[in-house]
């Protein structure tokens, strides 16, 4: 009898150890549910829809969470267009990265500056193919190094 309970023990908590793993949002990527994933600071995640122009709120990146940051756009129309990555220091605004972004297709871009962990960013996206809808889905993640960042 005392084998059973240890056996039934032992399973009850290995599978209170897995749980947790099933439990956290999705990155970018899937992952293989073998491999282990530490979470990367996700700094934006936001659905855009505006005519000719939209952009993201801001947010400050973490000097602790590293200088690359990786931007994102999903163009839900069937227009091109140019996706920027804007750094924001006091009242100025600087565009550091842009991608463009073929209709109903997806890109990606990494930017990468000593300091850049210190910064406010915000993702602007404009509609360059005739100027009507930005609709689609922005996001900015930020990560310490190359090695850091999933495939996808």
């Amino acid at each position: 009898m005392n084998r059973f309970t240890s056996m039934a023990l032992a399973l009850v908590m290995s599978l209170c150890v897995s749980a947790p793993a099933f439990a956290s949002e999705g990155s970018f990527a899937a992952v293989p549910s073998e491999e282990v994933v530490t979470p990367h600071p996700r700094l934006i995640a936001q659905s855009l829809y505006k005519t000719n122009t939209d952009k993201t709120n801001s947010v400050a990146a973490n000097p602790d969470d590293g200088d690359y940051l990786r931007f994102y756009y999903r163009n839900d129309t069937k227009y091109a267009c140019t996706a920027y990555l804007i750094r924001i220091d006091g009242t100025r605004e600087k565009v550091v990265g842009s991608m463009a972004v073929p209709g109903e297709d997806q890109n990606q871009a990494i930017f990468f500056r000593v300091g850049a962990g210190s910064g406010t960013y915000k993702i602007k996206v404009e509609n360059t193919e005739n100027g009507g809808l930005v609709s689609g889905y922005a996001a900015l993640a930020q990560y310490l190094d190359l090695t850091d960042m999933p495939d996808y």
